[in-house]
């Protein structure tokens, strides 16, 4: 420890035999304490990798987590990439997939990994989100007639890359949801005005609304110019602050009428409920009718279809 160097006492073939789950222990413990593992012991980690196949998908993504949310995980990773895709294959392809566009100076592996250090490591979600967001790249990825690269639709390639992978490694639920969206959304636009920004916090609420941010924020990190879109992230979240500030109206928790005020006005059946809540939600939030209760029911009764 002193020295700051992880060896396996005794033969670290034999000791890895014994038990693979060893391997990702030490690449784990590289990732979190910035060690340095000793040559001999690294040597056997990549030539034993495969005796991870048999390893339960418990206690991989046990390991895999600590690793991931470790200080020091992105180098640890470009060392032992090998190691993950034992269980992981589909990182493999992101490695030397080039990006020829302007707005890319690594291939998906280092923008991957510098996307990863660019969120705080030890947030679970952000850290696992950046790691998968762009396992969809290889697929999607064509080249026009000037040699310029295109991923379009490589989100949602992602995303199902990563509920799958989620899903084999036994994570739970909230995990795989949560971490799943933001893959999926990553690449959004950011919202212009604060009309749009209120659309997006009331479709996919304040958590993920914020973390939308740092994600973006991480992704450009890793691209050519990272201070490109920079004006569109401080605005983004300076909606959100403005938003909350005034106490402005962006979900139907926050909306002045309820079900039963609906009701009140003859509208019984449980969508055209919903529905009537919908529709005055959007005109509050597209500023067409004000958000108090004699405005909405009177909009209501002036504009329903029903």
């Amino acid at each position: 420890m002193k020295n700051k160097i992880i060896r396996c006492v005794g033969d670290p073939d034999t000791r890895f035999s014994e038990d693979a789950l060893r391997i990702m222990r030490a690449v784990r413990f590289s990732a979190e304490l910035g060690f340095t593992i000793e040559k001999g012991t690294s040597d056997s980690i990549l030539k034993n990798r495969h005796l991870l196949s048999d390893v339960s998908k418990e206690r991989l993504q046990v390991e895999f987590v600590k690793l991931i949310t470790g200080k020091y995980a992105t180098d640890v990773i470009r060392k032992y990439h090998a190691v993950i895709e034992v269980f992981i294959p589909e990182l493999a392809p992101l490695i030397g997939c080039e990006q020829h566009t302007k707005y890319h100076k690594y291939d998906v592996f280092e923008h991957t990994l510098h996307a990863v250090d660019a969120v705080d490591f030890d947030d679970r979600i952000l850290r696992l989100t950046m790691f998968f967001h762009d396992f969809g790249k290889p697929d999607a990825k064509t080249t026009d007639e000037n040699g310029t690269s295109h991923f379009k639709g490589h989100a949602v390639i992602s995303e199902k890359k990563t509920r799958a992978i989620l899903k084999r490694l036994k994570f739970d639920n909230k995990t795989i949801n949560e971490v799943s969206e933001l893959v999926l959304i990553h690449d959004m636009k950011s919202p212009r005005d604060k009309i749009q920004a209120k659309k997006m916090m009331c479709r996919f609420g304040d958590e993920t609304y914020l973390n939308l941010i740092k994600i973006k924020r991480a992704d450009n990190t890793a691209k050519a110019d990272p201070h490109a879109i920079d004006e569109k992230l401080k605005n983004m979240r300076l909606f959100y602050d403005t938003v909350k500030q005034n106490g402005e109206c962006y979900n139907l928790k926050s909306l002045a009428v309820n079900g039963d005020d609906i009701k009140a006005v003859g509208i019984s059946e449980g969508k055209k409920i919903k529905d009537s809540l919908d529709f005055l939600l959007d005109s509050v939030i597209e500023e067409k009718c004000p958000n108090n209760k004699g405005s909405l029911i009177k909009y209501l009764k002036e504009n329903r279809k029903y």
